[in-house]
């Protein structure tokens, strides 16, 4: 279907020091998965998401991957139907594209999270969009976005802002870089 490696509700699934080139999707996808990791991996030129964690996981570890070229780096989404708790750490995401051939929706970030989400001491580069961006909307809940590297960001650091009694906290301090490095709220309201 397009993905490299699909882990799809499955459990304790460790993916781990592959190189993943060409997908039309995605180069690592876990759907539904809980407790597993990400880890180690080149992934390069994925035509949607590089690293997807998605739907109902939880429990996710994406560290020290690198990844070169695709629409988004890393999502860590869907608070909306029980996705939440993970860690981002140690990534190198580079070289993302203005757009998605397969998926218009696709969005060009780096690194995107909703929920009970660490993203730290990450290297971003050459982002025609968000740099790293936390939640949509209403989904958002404890994020925090420390320690890491941006550099070529259109806007470094993205975090929604909306009035909603559901919105959660989101932390971000001690990131560093250049051009564009600055924090915006981005969402479709406010």
């Amino acid at each position: 279907n397009g993905n490299g490696v699909n882990v799809y509700q499955a459990d304790s699934v460790i993916v781990a020091d592959n190189v993943i080139s060409d997908c039309a999707f995605t180069a690592v996808r876990v759907n539904a998965g809980r407790n597993t990791q990400v880890r180690g991996n080149t992934c390069r030129n994925s035509g949607e998401v590089a690293i997807f964690s998605e739907f109902g996981f939880s429990g996710s570890v994406i560290a020290d991957n690198i990844i070169d070229g695709a629409a988004t780096g890393i999502d860590i989404t869907n608070l909306d139907t029980g996705g939440y708790l993970a860690t981002c750490t140690g990534n190198i995401v580079r070289n993302i594209f203005p757009s998605s051939a397969v998926n218009p929706d696709t969005r060009p970030v780096g690194i995107y999270a909703e929920a009970d989400t660490v993203v730290a001491n990450n290297v971003i580069e050459n982002v025609p969009g968000v740099g790293i961006a936390a939640g949509y909307g209403p989904f958002v809940r404890n994020v925090a976005i420390t320690d890491n590297v941006l550099t070529g960001c259109t806007i470094g650091i993205g975090v929604t802002v909306v009035n909603d009694p559901r919105v959660g906290r989101v932390s971000v301090g001690g990131n560093g870089g250049s051009k564009a490095l600055s924090a915006h709220p981005h969402s479709r309201s406010r």
